[in-house]
């Protein structure tokens, strides 16, 4: 049997991280200085032996062009309003930010898309409220 080291150690290994997200483009592609303009909204957190650490983010954005019916790499930013709420030993803390999103992905032909991502609006009282992350989706 292997055990974890030490208690931060121990604590770090007991996490589960989950996130949701929606985008949506309100211009017709390219139509804006050849880029596809869009409001989103996200949710990411992270859960861990009775407390959390939770963001919430709502922006614009932008990102290049896809085209339809093929393999499309793309890239994009955001900015916007990130929410940040802590629950642990020592209480809560909530707190808004301005915070933004940089991200590059590719859509399939079918729908589906595969994004790289780094988000967030800086620290918590020393509990990051972002990251990197990795998230598989589908257009519609």
């Amino acid at each position: 049997m292997l055990e974890t080291s030490n208690a931060v150690a121990r604590h770090d290994s007991h996490q589960f991280q989950y996130g949701v997200g929606a985008d949506y483009a309100f211009l017709e592609p390219g139509k804006f200085l050849g880029l596809t303009p869009s409001i989103y909204g996200d949710f990411h957190g992270v859960a861990r032996d009775g407390g959390h650490v939770d963001t919430y983010a709502g922006g614009l954005a932008l990102r290049t062009v896809t085209k339809d019916g093929s393999w499309s790499p793309y890239v994009g930013a955001g900015v916007g309003i990130y929410g940040g709420s802590v629950r642990d030993n020592f209480g809560g803390r909530y707190v808004n930010r301005i915070g933004g999103k940089v991200f590059a992905g590719i859509d399939a032909p079918c729908g589906l898309f595969l994004q790289f991502f780094y988000d967030g609006a800086g620290d918590i009282r020393k509990a990051h409220t972002g990251g990197p992350g990795l998230e598989l989706g589908i257009r519609f």
